[in-house]
């Protein structure tokens, strides 16, 4: 027999299975990612958003005072009105099979010990959570919240991560974040 009577026809199958599905959840991912994107334009919120990712980007100078974990006022409003659209995306029906995670990071800039700034991005990341968790004016239902609360954790990475400018130098306001 020639090399075509050793070919699977039923591995060829799956292949194609696997490659279909494949598609499928890259063409819903970048909808998501769109969808999110024109979201936030139409209702002129500037977030960065990661293209390969989705993860979103909110500048830690937005959330909290210097050297604060606790969100200020305005950074727990500024959480509400991105929150509103990011959450009810999400959170929506037809995404439920793209997003099995989510995960809340504080990131500092460099000034301080690692061990200062992993405490405090830890906390930031935890202020951003439990505000969303308790927030009535982020247009989210209880049992959004709750689907919420059972899909995220949050995380502290210090200066783990740092923003890099083009000069090949760290930017300071830019690593000081939540994503």
């Amino acid at each position: 027999g020639g090399i075509a009577d050793n070919i699977d026809k039923d591995k060829i199958d799956q292949l194609q299975e696997n490659d279909q599905a494949y598609y499928g959840i890259a063409k819903q991912k970048t909808e998501l990612i769109k969808e999110l994107s024109d979201k936030f334009e139409e209702n002129g919120i500037n977030v960065d958003i990661k293209e390969n990712t989705g993860e979103i980007v909110l500048p830690s100078g937005i959330l909290f005072d210097t050297d604060e974990s606790d969100l200020s006022k305005d950074g727990g409003g500024f959480v509400d009105i991105v929150f509103e659209i990011y959450g009810n995306i999400i959170l929506d029906d037809k995404y439920n099979n793209l997003i099995e995670a989510l995960v809340i990071e504080g990131h500092t800039d460099t000034n301080g010990s690692y061990d200062y700034n992993l405490d405090l991005s830890k906390k930031r990341a935890d202020s951003v959570y439990k505000y969303i968790l308790n927030s009535e004016n982020n247009g989210l239902s209880d049992d959004q919240k709750m689907a919420f609360k059972e899909m995220t954790s949050t995380i502290g990475l210090s200066y783990d991560e740092p923003i890099i400018d083009q000069f090949g130098t760290i930017d300071m306001d830019a690593s000081r974040r939540v994503e």
